[in-house]
């Protein structure tokens, strides 16, 4: 019996009797466990039916486990017989579901919604027991069509509807009237649109152009046939010819073939098409899939009514211990809940990490044209921002007082300056060879410009006016009058001037400029402090320069040349990168003697007394103290400055080199003659760290390496021109004296101090050591700047050339000075460091690049 499978949750059987079993028969068995006794499935008996097929009539089989397994040998006839028999054991299911419907207490009918009545319950109930008793006798019909297979699917699928299309046949080119299908990526055409109608053409939907046409679009090339609206156009690969037009009775249905057609390119396989003529199947026999649902919902049904009836009565049966159970149960769904929160938060976090860090890693680097925007307009932003706050609390610098940077340029100042120029003539005899030279003399036309570009004159150290013109096309100086009055006559019409397009490059910190007197230089007092800088036009040679002088016997001007044959081979040296001669100079300080000023009248006036200078050791009064000065070196173009030194006999430390290139040519020394070696000695001021110059001097190159005495005795008058006096001096060439002499040699400039009219007693000295010498570069290649190589407005970085600036509004050469750029940006390309250098491992970086 049933009740000996039971047992209680301590494992100790029930004890057993006859009592005990006539009860347990009477009643459904029970399982007691610690939440009460809980019914047990009534037991039942396996069930005998009589296959349904010809090839097993009368064959009994018992459902059971494993009661359809094929035999062996017959595993070919398997799958139909399976088909079979698992309908049939359904449809008995589904009669006994009814009948125990029919049994309970809620008997409705499904058709009109009513309780059946007695009679109708009973006579259903006959006709049930008789549908199962033939379903197990295998008499009774099983519905094999609605088990639906691939091939099922396809017998079922439904007759698609044949629509008109046109196309121009390739001979004739005549219009001809054929139907057409659209099915699983394929164009089926038909001769007629009956149903059993056989296919003439098929073509691949896989690569063709369509395209939807409507009657009123412009630039349609064939008419439309009869009463059409919409059709598509197919250009097939078939037909290269022509292309075919399916018509449809309205543009929505045109507009899905279309969408049809381009779509079919993407059913490529043969799997894909199955899968959705399976899914077209399944559509069509939507009657059974409703079937199966309706049997799914009731079985969900009734597991849902037990299990909510066991539930209620555990709850009736344990009220005690129900509501901690709930509460229990509650706390334990809150925790579930959490940690699974968290979970969903940590594959959120990881999955979003991922996602930024691979769109990171895929971004590309900002556009440079981009960036370069977004900083001007930050730049304007703030710059707004600034100026609204400060004009809001009236301390805004610029007012009506401030002028600004163009007008200071235009309105000019007054600062301490030289000029010189080269002559035309000069610069063409200095780049001209022989046969132009001698056509310059006999046409010189042809070498005239038809505009000046400066002012052909010398003009000494003085103070002028400088100012820049309103059209910002040129640099214009002039003389100051001593008439103050007068001063506006000459700023203008009478002013000296320089093209700004002219300027090839402007130095900063250059050499101190002086007049000369006799034998040494005319330091004007109000020049001493202050800065120098140089303008320098375009470069016309290398290594070679034009010496003027007065000829003894004729008093005639004459003007030679000296220096390199070529004077243009340097240059293309320095700019294609080929080895050059430089001609390298080393200056050191040895001795040097500062005293304290003291000057003197001449015999003939009395107006001041007699002074001298104080004996070594003694201070002057007005002094102050011990006095530090410094000194300041001019070499070849270069500018060296010393510390600052304590005493009247300072030894200035440091060793000052400089070096240019010279081409191979023996004579492309004698260029360098007359570039000065120049000294000047500044006195610093009472708390401040500069200081004014207190003595000056300077001695031309070739006169340092002159030792001889007989040399003086072959010198020839010579009058410099701009000199205005007679000297007898004879220049002679560094090419000469560097061969002849070791390059070492020691010399003695005297110092002079600040002119002041006044004659000068026992003056300033300092003693250099200079070498010389001429070396091959140790490089192939060299860095040069553009105010080396000086070819004028292509070599240069300014913005006041003209000729490298293009404004498309005002043309060629020509700006205005509001659109000229303040600022210049640098575009690095490539950085090579040698891999030799160390890494320092307590940093991030090996190399801090800081562009200033």
């Amino acid at each position: 019996s049933s009740h000996r499978c039971s047992k209680f949750a301590g494992g100790v059987r029930p004890r057993r009797g006859p009592r005990r079993c006539q009860r347990a028969d009477r009643a459904s068995a029970m399982i007691q466990t610690h939440l009460g006794p809980v019914p047990l499935r009534r037991p039942r008996d396996p069930e005998k039916i009589a296959l349904h097929l010809q090839k097993e009539k009368g064959a009994v089989r018992t459902i059971g486990k494993s009661w359809l397994q094929a035999k062996k040998g017959k595993e070919d006839d398997h799958a139909q017989l399976y088909r079979s028999a698992l309908m049939q054991s359904m449809m008995i299911a589904a009669t006994q579901m009814d009948l125990q419907d029919l049994n309970g207490r809620v008997a409705v009918n499904p058709d009109t919604g009513m309780r059946w009545t007695p009679q109708e319950a009973t006579a259903r109930e006959d006709m049930l027991k008789a549908k199962k008793q033939q379903m197990r006798m295998g008499t009774a019909p099983v519905p094999m069509r609605r088990l639906s297979t691939q091939q099922g699917i396809a017998k079922q699928s439904i007759i698609l509807q044949k629509h008109i299309c046109m196309k121009r046949r390739s001979r004739t080119g005549t219009i001809k009237l054929e139907y057409f299908v659209i099915d699983t990526g394929k164009l089926k055409i038909f001769h007629s649109p009956t149903d059993f109608a056989k296919v003439k053409t098929v073509y691949d939907l896989a690569d063709v152009e369509c395209r939807y046409e409507n009657v009123a679009m412009p630039g349609i090339g064939e008419p439309f046939y009869s009463e059409y609206k919409d059709r598509v156009k197919v250009q097939l690969r078939e037909r290269p010819h022509g292309p075919l037009y399916l018509y449809a009775d309205d543009g929505p249905t045109a507009r899905r073939w279309e969408r049809a057609i381009k779509m079919s390119k993407y059913l490529v396989s043969a799997s894909d098409k199955e899968a959705l003529a399976f899914v077209v199947g399944r559509l069509a026999g939507s009657v059974m899939n409703k079937g199966w649902q309706a049997l799914f919902t009731y079985s969900k049904e009734m597991i849902d009514t037990k299990h909510t009836v066991k539930n209620l009565a555990m709850r009736l049966l344990r009220v005690d211990i129900s509501r901690g159970w709930t509460k229990a149960r509650l706390v334990y769904v809150q925790q579930i809940e959490s940690e699974k929160k968290r979970k969903e938060q940590q594959e959120y976090a990881a999955k979003f990490l991922k996602e930024k860090m691979e769109r990171i890693g895929s971004q590309a680097a900002r556009n440079p044209k981009l960036v370069r925007q977004n900083m001007v307009h930050q730049i304007q932003t703030k710059f707004r921002q600034y100026r609204q706050e400060k004009i809001f609390d009236r301390n805004y610098p610029l007012g009506s007082s401030v002028a600004t940077r163009v007008q200071q340029a235009q309105a000019g100042t007054t600062m301490g300056s030289a000029f010189g120029s080269v002559t035309r003539d000069d610069a063409l005899h200095l780049v001209l060879n022989d046969d132009s030279r001698l056509l310059l003399k006999t046409r010189p036309e042809i070498f005239c410009s038809k505009k000046s570009t400066y002012s052909e004159v010398n003009v000494p150290v003085c103070h002028l006016g400088v100012n820049v013109s309103e059209s910002f096309s040129m640099l214009s100086f002039t003389e100051l009058d001593e008439d103050p009055e007068l001063t506006h006559l000459a700023k203008e019409g009478w002013a000296h001037f320089v093209n700004l397009d002219q300027i090839s490059s402007v130095i900063l910190h250059s050499e101190r400029k002086s007049n000369s007197k006799g034998s040494r230089s005319e330091l004007s007092p109000s020049m001493t402090k202050g800065v120098w800088f140089t303008i320098n036009g375009p470069r016309v040679c290398w290594c070679r320069k034009l010496r003027t002088y007065v000829d003894s016997k004729t008093r005639e001007v004459r003007k030679d040349l000296v220096g390199a044959t070529n004077p243009l081979i340097v240059g293309n040296c320095l700019a294609q990168g080929q080895r050059l001669r430089w001609f390298k100079v080393v200056v050191q300080v040895r001795s040097s003697s500062i005293p304290v000023v003291k000057l003197v009248r001449d015999e003939e006036e009395d107006l001041f007394e007699d002074v001298h200078l104080d004996r070594p050791g003694r201070r002057d009064n007005r002094s102050g103290g011990e006095r530090h000065t410094q000194m300041v070196l001019y070499l070849l173009g270069r500018k060296f400055t010393s510390d600052f030194v304590l005493g009247d006999n300072p030894v200035y430390p440091g060793r000052f080199e400089a070096e240019v290139p010279i081409s191979y040519d023996e004579k492309a020394l004698a260029a360098l003659d007359e570039c000065s070696v120049g000294v000047d000695i500044v006195e610093r001021t009472e708390g401040s760290d500069s200081g004014s110059v207190i003595y000056a001097g300077k001695i031309p190159l070739w006169k340092v390496y002159v030792t001889e005495p007989g040399i003086a005795e072959r010198l020839h008058n010579v009058v410099h021109e701009g000199l205005g006096e007679d000297v007898t001096e004879e220049v002679v060439s560094l090419a000469e004296t560097l061969n002849s002499s070791p390059g070492r040699v020691s010399k003695t400039i005297a110092l002079s101090p600040p002119s002041t009219g006044l004659d000068i007693i026992a003056p300033a000295r300092i003693e250099l050591e200079v070498n010389a010498r001429v070396q091959e570069s140790m490089e192939s290649t060299r860095c040069i700047s553009p105010e080396l190589q000086g070819r004028g407005p292509v070599t240069s970085l300014f913005t006041s050339h003209r000729g490298a600036w293009f404004d498309p509004k005002l043309g060629e050469a020509k700006f205005f000075a509001s659109r000229v750029a303040n600022f210049i940006e640098l575009a690095v390309g490539e950085l090579h460091f040698p891999d030799a250098d160390k890494v320092d491992q307590s940093k991030l970086f090996r190399y801090h690049i800081v562009a200033e």
